[in-house]
């Protein structure tokens, strides 16, 4: 059930083209400023590829690489 819900949300982020914010950002630290921020809100913006992370116990770890056809 969960890979199917995160294959689901990861096919819709390329598609809309969203960029979904950072959970739980309260304050950005300026260190990253003008390099890499992260989202304190939604971001519409082309999305070629999407990175999904899961870890589990035992060290039962996994990410996977979704990317458009177009």
């Amino acid at each position: 059930v969960a890979f199917g819900n995160k294959f689901k949300a990861c096919v819709l982020l390329i598609w809309q083209g969203v960029a979904p914010p950072t959970m739980n950002l309260e304050i950005p630290d300026p260190v990253f400023d003008g390099h890499f921020m992260p989202l304190a809100c939604t971001l519409k913006k082309p999305m070629r590829a999407v990175l999904s992370n899961s870890f589990g116990f035992g060290g039962t770890n996994t990410c996977l690489a979704f990317t458009s056809l177009t």
